[in-house]
């Protein structure tokens, strides 16, 4: 008679558990769908547990490389831990004994997002602006961003790392210009917001000062004006201007243009000259 056994003291070694998608490691996933890759050498099962929802969990099944994942979101979003163990068929406890996989399960996109072109100011007269970006994600946070002016589609718009504050140039026709952004999270959610800036790059046109109609004479040191001003991109109301007896406007100060206003001269009698 005989009698036969195969000795075997090694531990299997289980060098590393991750989270993968397409081959690429995940920090952060909006589907709670996704693969464990199990590196493992020597081991004959494996065991998974934690965070997951599939029947298998916390049996002991044929070792494999990749295992299709079902992530437990009864808790709702946030942050999901998987540990794998492995043993081979002499029940071997691998080196180390167990290996854990975290990922953040993130199904919503950033909040509190805004754009500002420059400080928030109605008007820009240079096409090279300064933008104030903002967004918060409660649970993969803000990772990148994509800028455009004309539109943008937050699903093929290409992204770069996300910062609060850019430089950036708008479309180069004065007029109303809209600058649009995308915010995008760890796990890809993203969300668009926009905001405009009326660009004009020239100065006012036709301006005009007529003092008591066009009176020649005026007995009085308190005058009526008549004011005019074109501009092809602001409307009247949005203009500024200054009223000086001084050519270079020394100490004037800036006001909300009006057409008419009183206004009363410097003392003394003789020529006076009023500049807009």
């Amino acid at each position: 008679a005989s009698a036969s056994t195969r000795l075997d003291t090694s531990a299997p070694i289980l060098s590393q558990v991750s989270l993968v998608q397409s081959g690429v490691a995940l920090v952060a996933t909006q589907s709670p769908a996704v693969n464990l890759l199990v590196d493992v050498h020597g081991a004959d099962q494996i065991r998974v547990s934690g965070d997951l929802t599939d029947t298998f969990a916390d049996e002991w099944l044929p070792v494999r490389t990749l295992v299709a994942v079902t992530l437990d979101d009864s808790a709702g979003d946030g942050r999901k831990q998987l540990t794998v163990e492995a043993r081979d068929l002499a029940g071997n406890i691998s080196v180390p004994a167990s290996q854990v996989a975290s990922i953040i399960l993130d199904r919503t996109p950033p909040a509190e997002a805004s754009v500002q072109i420059n400080s928030g100011e109605g008007f820009a007269t240079n096409s090279s602006v300064a933008l104030a970006l903002s967004a918060t994600d409660a649970h993969s946070g803000v990772v990148a961003m994509a800028l455009a002016n004309d539109s943008i589609d937050c699903g093929s718009a290409s992204y770069e790392p996300f910062v609060t504050v850019k430089s950036w140039v708008l479309g180069q026709s004065d007029g109303e210009r809209r600058v649009f952004a995308c915010f995008r999270d760890q796990a890809g959610n993203a969300v668009e917001r926009s905001a405009t800036v009326q660009l004009d790059r020239q100065p006012p046109t036709n301006l005009s000062v007529q003092i008591n109609g066009g009176a020649a004479y005026s007995q009085s040191s308190v005058v009526r004006l008549a004011l005019g001003a074109q501009d092809e991109t602001s409307a009247a109301a949005a203009l500024s201007m200054q009223l000086s007896e001084d050519p270079i406007f020394t100490n004037a100060t800036w006001a909300s243009f009006a057409e008419t206003l009183e206004r009363t001269l410097s003392s003394g009698d003789g020529a006076k000259v009023l500049y807009l």
